[in-house]
């Protein structure tokens, strides 16, 4: 695929995209997700540099699947890794998720987690922990669960922005099973999509900020 990684969109201060196509950046990542996932395949390093968007702006893939590993067993909805790999040597320190820090089993929704934190930086256009040493980093998101500002977001206080903020908390929560599948994940930012209600609030908050440009877009049919 022809085009830039996420991260050097983000760091683009030219380069920006509209509301609608976040959320079809995410919709498609999380797709990507659904792919592997299906074919037992995790990929654990799920970050902005290891997500490939295209020339025109409206496609996107996973790249970079070094640090995947297949899963041998399923158990109470998780798909499991049997990996004698230590697993804090694999991964990206500020997207992986806690479990890994602190070495324990392999599972899906640690790519869940990874992607909340896509999520977040793909709603922000920011990059997530960007002042945090990794040191310090690791503690506040083992010890103190550290998470990234919800307030950042700006989102609308209705029906649509609790769904959003329930989604991101659920995906990065500290508990395995309250992270939903990719499958879930995938049906609900489907359904962000197709709230014209959020997607005009996003616009009107980047519209405010006459520093911004957006790349055109058309929102797809389902």
């Amino acid at each position: 695929i022809e085009g830039k990684n996420l991260q050097q969109l983000i760091n683009d201060d030219v380069w920006h995209v509209t509301p609608a196509q976040r959320l079809l950046l995410a919709f498609q990542v999380i797709n990507g997700l659904v792919h592997c996932h299906s074919h037992l395949l995790l990929h654990l390093d799920v970050k902005p540099a290891n997500i490939i968007v295209h020339v025109n702006g409206k496609i996107c893939k996973l790249s970079d699947f070094g640090c995947s590993r297949i899963a041998v067993t399923s158990q109470n909805g998780l798909l499991i890794a049997n990996d004698k790999t230590t697993n804090s040597v694999f991964g990206t320190i500020t997207h992986k998720a806690p479990e890994l820090l602190k070495g324990q089993k392999i599972t899906d929704r640690a790519d869940i987690y990874s992607f909340s934190l896509v999520l977040w930086e793909i709603l922000t256009w920011k990059t997530v922990y960007s002042s945090i040493h990794p040191h310090i980093l690791i503690y506040g998101v083992v010890v103190h669960k550290l998470r990234p500002e919800i307030e950042q977001l700006n989102i609308p206080k209705d029906k649509y922005g609790r769904a959003l903020v329930t989604l991101l908390e659920n995906c990065w929560s500290d508990e395995l099973t309250k992270r939903p599948c990719a499958i879930i994940v995938q049906q609900i930012i489907k359904q962000f999509l197709c709230s014209k209600k959020l997607i005009q609030h996003f616009d009107e908050k980047i519209n405010n900020n006459k520093s911004l440009k957006h790349a055109p877009m058309q929102l797809p049919k389902f």
